[in-house]
């Protein structure tokens, strides 16, 4: 059996998230759409008198993104709590999480359409959301029969395709101020493998694991956000970024593996399931929630199949909002 010293982590909260990324949203698009009938008040001081000349511009940021990753936390959350109260004293580890903050990094192409507004297309680095966790503790009706549970589940997610529009507030000299919004693209999957194992007296091991994997799926979104430039010169400004996004898939396809022993008496009596459909989440009235594709199977604090019942397809969420800071280029 193996040993896990708890781990202590500071991350946002999702209801932060959840209040922070509709109000930025809201706030970019207001720009968008108000800020021209009030422009002449301040245009005058910065417009420049010569023809107006389009440019290309090279922009470069990276900082950090949160998630508020959805029904595969949830699940991870119900199991732990429904293990704890089963076990009590008797467990030691913990179900984890996934992380919902991750590194973010863009390069993104921009032409000026005007004086005041830019068209933008980006792209990003892939993100890789994983954690696995074990969970150990003694039987409560023989302690010498040991159980151990490993959790890994894994979210591998990324933006292939942002396009904003952008609008310049206030400019000036040396200062931009910009609002933006438009459509994002995702292209995801998702995983997970549960394995409860449980090791006897007499030293046999039994196995019973359920593997799903969900295939990659590309789903849009909506964005927005403001963006602070600082020129260091005619053509290169320091920018800052701040973003927020509504992006979730509801609906996600993929293949499944439940393999079950039978016995501690016959090591070879194993039984398997192999699925293929809908992810589904599942719910259970004594139990914790839980994601399967196709077949609603499900283990107990044991590892011994249980009732579960589909609630409904499970929803991936990669909403959030995002922070950072780079470079502006203008390559002519």
């Amino acid at each position: 059996m193996k040993n896990e010293r708890q781990k202590i982590s500071i991350t946002f909260f999702p209801t932060f998230s959840s209040i922070c990324f509709p109000l930025v949203l809201t706030l970019a698009l207001f720009i968008l759409i108000f800020a021209p009938v009030f422009a002449p008040v301040y245009a005058g001081e910065s417009e420049d008198s010569s023809p107006f000349k389009p440019g290309l511009h090279l922009k470069l940021t990276g900082g950090f993104t949160q998630s508020t990753i959805g029904d595969i936390n949830d699940h991870l959350n119900s199991m732990n709590k429904y293990l704890v109260d089963y076990y009590r004293q008797l467990a030691t580890g913990q179900i984890k999480t996934l992380n919902t903050d991750k590194s973010d990094f863009q390069f993104e192409v921009l032409w000026d359409l005007s004086r005041k507004f830019k068209l933008g297309v980006a792209t990003s680095i892939p993100a890789r959301y994983h954690k696995e966790s074990t969970f150990q503790a003694s039987d409560l009706e023989n302690e010498q029969l040991k159980r151990e549970i490993t959790v890994k589940p894994e979210i591998k997610a990324w933006m292939p395709l942002k396009v904003s529009l952008y609008y310049s507030v206030y400019s000036n000299s040396t200062m931009d101020v910009s609002a933006y919004t438009g459509l994002i693209l995702f292209s995801a999957k998702m995983s997970e493998e549960q394995t409860f194992e449980s090791d006897y007296p007499d030293e046999t091991v039994l196995y019973n694991n359920k593997d799903w994997v969900a295939d990659r799926d590309v789903f849009a979104g909506w964005q927005g956000g403001v963006s602070l430039e600082y020129g260091l010169g005619k053509n290169l400004s320091i920018v800052a970024d701040f973003e927020a996004r509504l992006a979730r898939n509801t609906s996600m396809k993929g293949k499944m593996v439940y393999t079950l022993n039978n016995s501690p008496d016959h090591i070879g009596d194993v039984s398997a399931i192999y699925a293929s459909g809908y992810l589904y989440y599942l719910s259970s009235a004594n139990g914790y929630y839980d994601l399967a594709i196709d077949t609603p199977v499900h283990f107990d604090a044991t590892g011994l199949p249980s009732p579960g019942t589909i609630d409904r397809e499970v929803r991936l969420d990669l909403s959030g909002f995002s922070f950072r800071v780079g470079l502006r280029l203008r390559l002519f």
